[in-house]
């Protein structure tokens, strides 16, 4: 009729025969018979209804078969249209829809074929498609044929949407292709301007030990998840289905998480030895957000699909998702992603993080993890690869013009048990910014680079960061912890920046930061820039294992440390520490706070020790190094391990109101420090020492301090100073200038000659020390003996209160000073609080006073300079030995020894 055909509650039933469905012009015509009736030239379609569990079945043994349907708008409700084939050509259904095409209410389309049958080969045409309330296209075979192909054009929109609650269970609308039994999966093409799979809605791919892949394809301007899903399973010994989406506007995917299952995306999972196929997905612009997710699952021996994202734009947002999961035996493929525009991993405060994540269990083999773009950010999300049991992790390379991680954005390796981690590359041509919080100073989180390793694995691959600029800033973060008792060796860390590293805390802390609180081995960490500048912030390492590490090697032009800025190496285990290696070809510049009295608080470089193992040794080279305002350079040992040397070349050396020392605190012996340079220059009461620490006093203010920072010496006798001080070597080719100090002091315990001061050697044509400068060795309350002086220069002048002394203030006895000076040795003034220029030996308690040697060809002692030997108690004098060829004393110089105790004075001799 003109009205249009209507099948309520009825059947339509056809064994071997061809379908033609038409509702036209004036008259509408139904045609059952074996030739099909040609509808082209009628010009008026109408309306197809199948309503009230009406069917059409359609059953094929022999040859090929017809459905050909073709209306204005084509409506099936609760109705169904049933073809089945046993027959090895397929047959074709045809359906041309001039309006909507809409299947409701669980009706459906439905091609069976078993045996050696072929499915029937499916084309649609409309204006629009809705699926929806349990609606499918659904396509089943059971025998070795192949599954229908499925040609879907729409003009307009594509709509599959909601579900239908059954007795059975769930009836998701949707396209379905199954196989099972060895069939070959066809293709699926679909083509809209705009396709939803909302409510639950599917697109369903299943083979089970399928012959072939098929593909599985969408072109289309729109496409849109809100809690639909593109869902492929394979099984068995198949090679997966290929799913290639095209998208020439945008793909926006919205999902839903409930324990652990997401629906909203694509979800791809390949079982048993099969092999998964390709995801590839082409857009100008990927949005996931709310937990939608695209994910990609092998288990058994499977091997994973291979996954290609090709787009402008790429947005994760408020729990959006790309997730890799391996489990037991299987491999995992490429996941590769451009990024024409920009990358955003952005969960924007929400609940579930936003994140790219690649999981690897069992005895799987993880894949790789490729991603370009000029553009990276992650807010609050994160990158991670994460491995377990016996797996090998992914590997994950970046490559960018600029990556900024801020607010807990992340990325991360992960290994625990056995496993191996991946490999980790990052390249930005322009700069990596890890900023811990961008917008709050109130709530800061950690943004940055995390390689924890929990396991036993090999951490075979290296981690390699190359940029233009790195900036971490307001507590941004490269850790990498070896957090295992496995003997197995730590993570090699590289980072190339061309222009500069920038370190700089703010609110909280930033760091480089390297440790092994497992107790496994520590690899090394090297860093080539142009610049370095840390401002609250470090470059830290430290150790608690008992194996041998690795070593730090930076390698700048300049390099610039204020505000609780630190170069900072220690060691808490029973191994050594990490040697550190500086080489910056301008200069090095620590400027720190005065008002900082901790000094595990003070800008600075340094290489403690606090457990039963050696601190790293220190290794400086540079044209011009500067150590000003409370800055320090320090090596101490407060455990029963040595302290590590300190080694230093530069052209110039200026130390203002600050500190190099290596002293030691305990059991271990104190570092040596070596020293080459052109000229070296202290102000503000400067100083270097290598001295041992007995003061119990001392002790406890320092013990509190540790404890500030959480750091508790139990090894060895901590505060009695029963180690050996270290030696201090100054070669200073044209000057050294002192209004500071340079000294050895021992408060120590002669324990096994244990409590022993070490010597000071000083190398230079021209040495001054003027007001407030000091060149000493002494001994203090304890036992343990001061160590010596050997001077060996040109010239010696000691100017307003400039002096050199030996003191004993305990039962040691206070060290040797020998001085030759090969042109001259001038002795005058005092400073500005009365305290005379001059060399000094006394003992002021049991212990006995040093001995002094003095060659020179000439010595000046005038204007209240002094050269004394004094005891106060039981110690003896020691003695003055000098040789010169002229001496000139005069206006109140003077030579003496002195004794105010039972001790006898000092003896003097002089030849000239």
């Amino acid at each position: 009729s003109g009205q249009g055909n209507f099948l309520n509650n009825s059947n339509i039933k056809i064994t071997d025969g061809n379908l033609f469905i038409a509702s036209v012009g004036e008259v509408g015509q139904i045609s059952i018979n074996d030739s099909v009736m040609n509808a082209s030239s009628f010009d008026q379609m109408n309306d197809i209804e199948l309503n009230d569990t009406s069917s059409i079945n359609i059953t094929r043994n022999n040859g090929t078969g017809y459905i050909g349907i073709v209306g204005k708008d084509f409506l099936l409700d609760n109705s169904k249209i049933i073809i089945q084939s046993q027959a090895i050509d397929s047959g074709i259904m045809d359906i041309d829809i001039d309006g909507s095409f809409t299947l409701k209410n669980t009706s459906s389309i439905e091609s069976t074929n078993s045996i050696f049958g072929q499915g029937v080969d499916i084309s649609i045409k409309s204006q629009n498609l809705y699926l929806d309330e349990g609606g499918q296209i659904y396509c089943l075979t059971k025998g070795v044929g192949q599954s229908s192909n499925i040609n879907i054009i729409v003009e307009n929109e594509i709509n599959i949407s909601s579900y239908k609650n059954e007795n059975d269970g769930y009836r998701f609308s949707g396209i379905y292709q199954k196989v099972e039994d060895g069939g070959y999966m066809g293709n699926t093409t679909i083509s809209s301007d705009l396709i939803k799979i909302i409510d639950f809605g599917k697109i369903d791919i299943y083979s089970n030990n399928s012959s072939q892949p098929g593909m599985f394809e969408i072109n289309v301007n729109e496409l849109e998840f809100e809690k639909g899903l593109i869902n492929s399973i394979s099984r068995g010994l198949d090679q997966g289905i290929n799913i290639h989406v095209n998208a020439f506007k945008s793909i926006l995917v919205e999902g839903i998480e409930h324990n652990g299952k997401y629906a909203g995306g694509i979800d791809y999972r390949s079982f048993g030895n099969s092999v998964g196929g390709k995801i590839i997905l082409n857009a100008p612009s990927l949005i996931l957000s709310n937990d939608g997710i695209i994910f990609n699952y092998a288990g058994g021996d499977a091997h994973s699909a291979e996954i290609a994202i090709n787009v402008d734009i790429l947005e994760l947002r408020a729990g959006g998702i790309i997730k890799s999961r391996l489990q037991q035996n299987g491999t995992n493929g490429k996941i590769t992603i451009n990024a024409n525009k920009s990358i955003t991993i952005d969960s924007l405060n929400s609940i579930n993080k936003s994140q790219i994540h690649l999981y690897s269990d069992g005895n799987s083999i993880g894949g790789s993890l490729f991603i370009e773009s000029p553009l990276l950010l992650i807010n609050q999300g994160s990158i991670t690869a994460e491995s377990l049991n016996n797996s090998k992790q992914a590997d994950i390379r970046i490559n960018s013009h600029k990556t900024d991680c801020y607010n807990g954005g992340n990325i991360n390796l992960i290994q625990k048990d056995e496993s191996i981690m991946g490999k980790l590359e990052i390249n930005a041509s322009e700069n990596i910014v890890f900023d811990g919080d961008n917008n709050s100073q109130n709530n800061l989180i950690l943004s940055g680079i995390y390689i924890l390793n929990y396991g036993s694995g090999n951490l075979y691959e290296d981690i390699n960061i190359t940029t233009s600029t790195i900036e971490l800033v307001n507590g941004g973060t490269i850790t990498v912890l070896n957090i295992t008792e496995a003997n197995n060796p730590g993570r090699n860390l590289t980072i190339n920046a061309t222009d500069k590293i920038l370190i700089n805390g703010n609110n909280s802390s930033s760091d480089i930061f390297f440790s092994n609180p497992g107790k496994g081995k520590m690899q090394n960490l090297t860093l080539i820039t142009s610049e370095i500048k840390i401002s609250n912030g470090s470059i830290f390492a430290s150790n608690f294992g008992d194996k041998e590490n690795g070593k730090i090697d930076i390698k700048a032009d300049k390099i610039d440390l204020s505000n609780n800025g630190q170069i900072y190496i220690d060691n808490r285990g029973e191994g050594d520490g990490m040697d550190l290696q500086i080489v910056a070809s301008e200069s090095i510049v620590l400027s720190g706070d005065i008002d900082i009295e901790n000094p595990l608080e003070q800008t600075g470089i340094s290489g403690l020790s606090y457990g039963k193992g050696d601190s790293g040794d220190i290794s400086i080279e540079t044209n011009l190094l500067k150590i000003i305002n409370n800055a320090l350079i320090a090596t101490p040992a407060y455990g029963a391990g040595n302290s590590g040397d300190v080694t230093i070349k530069a052209t110039l050396i200026e130390i203002d109101n600050s500190n190099l020392d290596a002293d030691t605190w305990n059991d271990g012996k104190a570092g040596n420090i070596l020293i080459d340079t052109e000229k070296l220059i202290f102000t503000n009461r400067g100083y270097i020492s290598a001295d041992v620490n007995g003061n119990m006093d001392l002790w406890k203010n320092m013990s509190e301090q540790l404890e500030q920072i959480d750091i508790y010496v139990n090894s060895g006798h901590p505060g009695e100073g029963r180690g050996i001080g270290g030696n201090i070597t100054i070669n200073a080719n044209e000057s050294i200038i002192l209004s500071g100090s340079i000294k050895s002091e021992t408060s120590g315990r002669s324990i096994s000659e244990g409590g022993y001061g070490g010597k000071i050697t000083i190398n230079t044509p021209n040495f001054i020390i003027k007001e407030f400068g000091e060149l000493s060795t002494s001994t203090f309350f304890n036992d343990g003996n001061a160590g010596n002086i050997e001077l060996n220069i040109d010239s010696l002048s000691l100017i307003n209160g400039g002096r050199i002394y030996a003191f004993s203030y305990g039962k040691g006895d206070a060290g040797k000073i020998e001085i030759n000076a090969y042109e001259r040795i001038s002795i005058f003034g005092e400073d500005s609080e009365g305290i005379n220029s001059g060399i000094f030996c006394t003992a002021n308690e049991n212990g006995n006073a040093g001995r002094l040697y003095i060659n020179s060809p000439e010595i000046d002692i005038f204007n209240n300079g002094k050269i004394n030997l004094s005891t106060e108690k039981d110690g003896t004098g020691g003695l003055i030995d000098i040789q010169a060829s002229k001496m000139n004393i005069y206006n109140e110089g003077k030579i003496y020894s002195e004794a105010s105790g039972k001790g006898d004075a000092g003896y003097i001799s002089v030849k000239t």
